[in-house]
Order: structure tokens, then sequence, then C-alpha cells
């Protein structure tokens, strides 16, 4: 029984040392070899590569206001640009700035009434007939001054139907308060101020003003839209001389054509078929059939305005130079954006550019760069760097979506150099310095060093001018058993060409130092 015991005890001590010495085993061999390592791979390939500029952009429209008076086309102006937010953005940086101004101004188009200091209700003149809108307005004495043919100025609009003033026997003018007569040809009158009730108000806030179009009426009577470049200073007659007023009366033929009463040629001057014309208007809108287009029947309107809002109700009490309402020059939207200082230089008026609505991709258009500013139109305290500095730019859109509006943002991308049909590979893929180059391409199922000749660079992709074939297979980046992490192929002391230097980076992975082409460079 002793002896059985001893060789089970001997039995249990052996079979535990086999064990343990092929545990150890296991362990001993197995700590030798290394995890597999596996390559991610891409195929250079012909294509097209470009550098470009991208930033954010914000829509804005600029708009200039001004104010229409009763009795004259005296204005006042104001200019501003329109831009939701007040701010446009770059895609580089989170500064801000409000950009963007007005492109025309109407503050020196005023009319004598507007400008000049008031007259004496017995001052006789006429005003100097010169369009330019600089003019002080002030009224040149007539040579033959008539007083006997003015009538009492009335504070209300005639009975005849007509705010402004009526023939008298002696062919004058009646002037009214404020104003003078003339007589003779080739002179006649700044009209009479009106003053009344604000009995009616005939177009809504948004309209856009046409020439002969009823604005409002005073007390009953008619007050008409004159639509034109050139403020309507003056009445428009056959006493005009040749050569006056020729911008107006242009207007005023064209308008009279298109109702079908002047069938005469648009000669810009007023003749006798261009007063039997406005006369049978005059008839038909019932006003005093005076054959003359007065300041105080019409309302100059700057070409292209759009009413923006009535200053006037129904009700109110106007008079003299009173303020009617305000109108606006909509100018086209534009595109508004922030370029670095480091892009800056890259851009160029004239240069096109793509845009897109931040979420209407499929709705991209064009742009042609109008304008860059010469000052910067933001600037951080952080010195040195080329991204606090931040330069307006302005485009022009063409062919811009019907749901764009004043406010909306997106993304601009101007190409500033490009190559089509150039060997590419992944910039990734790219190793080495900026003087030599290398890739490792895949040969017989193991990984070589290349060295390569390169071009034009961006951080997606790298021309190859030498060293490598389309269809060759580069390897970008590897991994292994034991790691979950991407590891690019890129040196962290290569610096890509136009890329400012710098570590290769993939996207999700890290730079990867942990091999070194050979020192005689091939593979």
């Amino acid at each position: 029984m002793k002896r059985r015991k001893r060789w089970w005890l001997i039995a249990l001590v052996v079979v535990l040392i086999a064990a343990a010495g092929a545990t150890a085993g296991v362990l001993w061999f197995g700590r030798s070899k290394a995890p597999a390592v596996r390559y991610l791979t891409s195929a250079a390939a012909t294509g097209t590569i470009s550098r470009t500029v991208q930033a954010d952009f914000t829509l804005a429209t600029a708009k200039d206001q001004m104010t229409i008076v009763l009795g004259g086309g005296g204005s006042t102006t104001s200019s501003s640009a329109t831009t939701s937010g007040g701010s446009t953005t770059s895609s580089s940086s989170t500064t801000s700035s409000t950009t963007g101004s007005a492109s025309t101004t109407y503050s020196a188009l005023t009319t004598v009434n507007a400008t000049s200091p008031t007259p004496s209700p017995t001052a006789s003149g006429t005003p100097t007939p010169s369009p330019t809108p600089s003019r002080s307005g002030t009224p040149t004495p007539s040579p033959t001054p008539s007083r006997s043919g003015t009538p009492t100025p009335s504070p209300m609009p005639s009975g005849s139907g007509t705010p402004a003033p009526t023939p008298t026997s002696s062919g004058s003018r009646s002037s009214g308060s404020g104003s003078s007569t003339s007589s003779g040809s080739g002179s006649s009158t700044t009209s009479t101020s009106v003053s009344g009730v604000v009995t009616r108000i005939a177009l809504p806030a948004g309209a856009t003003p046409r020439t002969l179009q009823a604005l409002l009426k005073v007390s009953g009577k008619p007050i008409f839209a004159f639509v034109s470049s050139t403020p309507l200073y003056k009445t428009l007659s056959v006493d005009l001389s040749s050569g006056t007023q020729v911008a107006n009366i242009t207007v005023l033929q064209r308008a009279l054509k298109d109702r079908g009463y002047y069938a005469g040629s648009i000669s810009g001057t007023f003749n006798a078929k261009t007063q039997t014309a406005l006369k049978a208007w005059q008839a038909d809108h019932g006003v005093s059939q005076t054959g003359k287009v007065s300041t105080s029947q019409f309302v100059w309107v700057p070409q292209g305005a759009v009413l923006s809002a009535w200053q006037v109700d129904v009700g109110s009490q106007v008079s003299g130079q009173a303020a009617l309402a305000t109108v606006g020059f909509p100018q086209e939207l534009v595109a508004q954006a922030l370029i670095t200082q480091a892009d800056i230089a890259s851009l160029k008026v004239g240069q096109k550019a793509q845009l897109t609505i931040d979420g209407y991709t499929g709705d991209a258009f064009t742009g042609t760069i109008s304008h860059i500013d010469d000052q910067p139109a933001s600037a951080t305290s952080s010195a040195g760097s080329s991204s606090s500095t931040q330069y307006s730019i302005t485009l022009r859109p063409k062919g811009m979506p019907k749901l764009a509006r004043s406010g909306m943002t997106g993304t601009l991308e101007v190409v500033i150099a490009q190559r089509k049909n150039v060997l590419l590979v992944p910039t990734s893929a790219v190793s080495g310095t900026s003087s030599v180059p290398y890739v490792r391409v895949m040969m017989n199922g193991k990984a070589a060093f290349r060295q390569v000749q390169t071009g034009m660079a961006t951080s997606a992709s790298t021309q190859i001018t030498g060293g490598l074939t389309a269809g060759e297979v580069v390897i970008t980046g590897q991994y292994s058993n034991a790691a979950s992490s991407t590891t690019t192929s890129g040196s962290g002391g290569f610096g890509l060409p136009g890329l400012g230097g710098g570590p290769v980076r993939s996207s999700g992975g890290s730079s990867q130092g942990g091999f070194q082409p050979p020192a005689g460079g091939g593979q």
C-alpha cells in the first residue's frame, strides 16, 4: 500500500511538471511573434487637382432711402446696407463685421423749393434750368418780371379740379405762395406749393410708381407721380426753350405714348403734339386741361424707386414741402464674405466662385468677385496669426435660386489654381521631406519605399510628377491586430508644397514617425 501511494505521488508530480513546461513553451514561443500588420492602400490615378479659397458668405442687399415731398421734388436721403444680423463671418474666424454700402445716393437731388430760402410771395423769376443734382437751385431773376397777372394764392386747391395754378389772360402762370411767375418764350415757373387734407392713398407700400400714375389725393384732387432720372424742378410746357429738360420730356412722351395719347416721335422736345396729348390725358383724368406738367400736380420720384412707406395717412393735413413717403432703391442681392490675410492675396476682382446656400446644396450657383476692400474688416489681437486679420469681398451672384433671400448664409469656393489629367495619390500616402518626398508602394505583398517627385498639393490629394505610374498601389496608412487606431504613412517632418509645412494627417488618423525611408533613397 505504501508503494502504491508513492507511485501515485510521483505520477502527479510528473504531470504537473509537464503541464508547466507546455505552458512556458507556449508563452515563450508566442512572445516572439509580432502582431500582424495590415495596410490601408489606394491606387495612383489621373484626375484634376484644384487649390481653392473657401469662406462663409452672407447674402445682403444695399438700399438708399429718400423722401419724396409735396409741391416739388425735394428729398432727404440716407444710405444703409441691409444684412440680416448685421454681420458677415468667415469660415476661419468667429470675428464678425458689417460690410457693404449703398451704391447710389440722392442727397443732392433737390428742387428749388426744397433747398433755397423761402422766396417772397411776390418775387419773380425762373430757376436755373440745369438738371445737375449739385446745383443750389436758387432762382435766377427774370429780366422781364410781371406781377400784374399774378392772382392771390389760395391755401386750398382750386375748384377747377387742379391743385396746380391756372392760366391767366395775360399768359402767365399762377405760382402761388412761395413761387414766382414768368412770361415769354423759354421760361416757365416753379409751381405753387399745395396744401390740404389727404383724402385718399392711391398706392400701397411696396409698389413701384409709374409716370402719370396717381399717388394720392389732397382735398379730393389727385397728385401724380413723375418717374425720371432727372429731378422735375420746373414746369414742362411748350414755353420751354429748345434743349431744356430733354430727359423729362422724353419720359413724358413715352408715358403718353404707352397710354395711347401720343402718336409722335420720342424727341425730347415739348412740341404741339405733346401738348395736345397731355391735354387729352388730363381730360380723361378729371384735371384742368392746361397742357402743362407742373410740380404742384406731379411729385418727382427717382427712376427705379420703390415706395417703402407712407409718411402721411388719410386725414393728414399737408402743405408746403410736406414729406409724403419714403422710397427705396433696392439693389440686386450680393454675397459678402471675410477672407483671411493668408488667402486675400490669391483673390482678384473678376474671379469666379461657386456658392451654395446652407441647407440647399442642390442649388449651387456662381458668382463673380466685384470688390475687394483694401482695409481690413476685422482683426484680433493675435499677433503673427494670418487668420486674425480679415478682408471683406463682395460677389455678384449669377443664376441664384429663387429661394435666395437677404440674410441667408452659405459657403463659397474660389478656384485659384487647377491642373487637369495629372497623376494623383492621397496626400496621406506621401512622406519624407518637401525636397525628398517618398511613398510606400505594395510590391509582391510587401511595402517598399519609393522616392517620387511631387507637384501641386492639397490637404486631400498630391500630384505625382515622377517616380510612380498610374495603377500602382500606395500605402495610405496601416494598423495591426494589437492596435485599434489607424496610422498614416506620413512622416511628421514633411511639409507639403503650398500647405505651409507641418505633419501630414489623414482623416481620423494620427501622424506617424515610426518608420524612416532609406538613407540613400529609392526602393
